[in-house]
C-alpha cells in the first residue's frame, strides 16, 4: 500500500506579496503588449493576480506617484 498524504500535510504555498514598484513594472510591461500570462511568469504569480493588479491601475499609479514623491524629499 503507497502511503497517503492528506492536504493537511503538505505545506501550504506562499502568498507573494509584490510592492508598490513591482507593481508599477508590471502594468508597464503588461502596457508594452505583453500577454497576461507572459507578465505573471516573469513575476512568478497567477495570471489572474496580472489582471486583478491591471484591474486597479489607477489606484496602484495614484498610490506610487505619492509613494515615490514623498521617498525622492
Amino acid at each position: 500500500m503507497s502511503p497517503v498524504t492528506s492536504a493537511a500535510t503538505e505545506p501550504k504555498r506562499k502568498r507573494k506579496m509584490m510592492t508598490i514598484a513591482e507593481k508599477v513594472t508590471l502594468l508597464d510591461m503588461s502596457n508594452e503588449g505583453r500577454s497576461y500570462a507572459a507578465v505573471a511568469r516573469h513575476f512568478g504569480v497567477n495570471e489572474s493576480k496580472v489582471r486583478y493588479i491591471k484591474k486597479d491601475e489607477s489606484k496602484i499609479r495614484k498610490m506610487a506617484s505619492i509613494t515615490f514623491s514623498k521617498s525622492a524629499k
